[in-house]
């Protein structure tokens, strides 16, 4: 998995609309991509705003936790891509099932986003920022995976390449630090 240095947050993320601002920031070490976050231990929410660059201009970029180990296989991602309508963030389950039949449809997944938080802002460079706020349930150490395609079609996204980079999207942090 990549390396993962903790700092301060050099700046703020902007959501099309206005800056967010995070209390800690970490490059996560594969596609240029970044995660934000503040942590409430009272409250235990976690906001994020997950930053990582479209592959092309019709491309999906995602970002997701998985509960139960490293990887993709068993996660809740959340995925951006331009649609007809604009930009959109959509969920997804990465069940074995749908990863083996390279069908990947927008289905309930085991986050618990709180309403009206869930956002995204794609920028005419092709930054993509998905924000979202979670409440955690029990541990503060996540598995976090991330990655990137060519392509949606139907809003479901297209499967990524099986390139050294979109192979190392993945990492453990622990977000009470």
């Amino acid at each position: 998995a990549a390396a993962i240095t903790i700092e301060a947050c050099p700046n703020v993320v902007w959501d099309g609309r206005q800056n967010r601002r995070y209390s800690r920031c970490t490059e996560l070490g594969s596609q240029g991509a970044r995660l934000a976050y503040s942590y409430n231990s009272q409250s235990r929410l976690l906001e994020v705003a997950f930053t990582g660059q479209l592959s092309t201009a019709r491309g999906w970029v995602g970002w997701g936790i998985n509960p139960s180990s490293w990887g993709m296989m068993g996660s809740s991602a959340l995925v951006a891509f331009r649609a007809a309508n604009g930009s959109t963030v959509l969920p997804y389950k990465l069940s074995p099932t749908a990863i083996r039949s390279k069908q990947v449809r927008c289905s309930p997944v085991d986050l618990a986003i709180r309403p009206g938080s869930l956002g995204v802002h794609i920028s005419g460079s092709g930054t993509v920022s998905i924000f979202a706020a979670l409440l955690l349930q029990s541990t503060t150490s996540i598995n976090f995976i991330w990655n990137r395609g060519p392509s949606v079609v139907n809003f479901s996204p297209q499967p990524h390449t099986l390139l050294s980079d979109d192979l190392h999207g993945f990492t453990s942090l622990d977000v009470s630090f």
